[in-house]
Order: structure tokens, then C-alpha cells, then sequence
């Protein structure tokens, strides 16, 4: 099985080192970037999908090369997406409950604002 990421223009940022954020922005810590993204990423995560490892492995896999997530969500602006793993929500501000712990938060940016998806 043949196994394609798109390409996708580079500007902007050149490293992680570039991005200034204000502060009321999620924080840098979980932003990426496509740019980012080696050839290496890429064929790592072919190979890995081809071998048929289990969904830790590749979930390892993913937390470990954040530019990749900027490929899952191609359409949502080029401002940059945070990927946020394991984080506690809540359901109801001031109860008791623990909540909820979604394996992603997606927070992604561009002209029109903020993005969150859960996923």
C-alpha cells in the first residue's frame, strides 16, 4: 500500500525558535508549525503505518513529531496548531467531577481566530 503525505509550502517560520506568541495564546510548549516537518517525519510515520504496529506506537510516534499533525488538519489556516495530549476538561465549571481526558486538543489559528477540536 502506497502511503502520501501532501507537501505543503513553506513561509513563515523556520524554526521554534521564530514563533512569538502573545500571551494569552496557548502555549509555544504545544505549538507546531508544518513547516517544521522533515522528510524524516514523514517516512517515519509511512513505515510505521506499513508495518502495522498498535495504536501506542504511533500515538508515541505523534506526541514525539508534533509537525505531523499539521498534515491531519490541512484546512484550517496557516497561523500555526497547538497539540495538546492528555489534557484534564471538565464538563460543568464547580463540580466534583473529574471530567473528561480526550487523547488530543487540537487548537489551530488562522484569520478568522481560534480553533478547538477534541479528538
Amino acid at each position: 500500500m502506497m502511503i502520501e503525505l501532501p507537501d505543503k509550502p513553506t513561509g513563515g517560520y523556520k524554526s521554534l525558535a521564530d514563533v512569538k506568541l502573545p500571551a494569552d495564546y496557548p502555549s509555544v510548549d504545544y505549538f507546531t508549525h508544518s513547516n517544521f516537518l522533515t522528510g524524516g517525519q514523514k517516512d517515519g510515520l509511512k513505515k510505521l503505518i506499513s508495518s502495522m504496529v498498535g495504536e501506542k506506537e504511533i500515538d508515541d510516534y505523534l506526541i514525539a513529531n508534533k509537525p505531523l499533525w499539521d498534515y491531519f488538519f490541512p484546512h484550517t489556516g496557516n497561523h500555526g496548531i497547538w497539540v495538546i495530549p492528555k489534557q484534564q476538561i471538565k464538563n460543568k465549571i464547580g463540580t466534583s467531577d473529574r471530567g473528561l481526558i480526550p487523547d488530543y486538543i487540537i487548537c489551530t489559528k488562522n484569520s478568522d481566530g481560534f480553533s478547538i477540536l477534541g479528538c
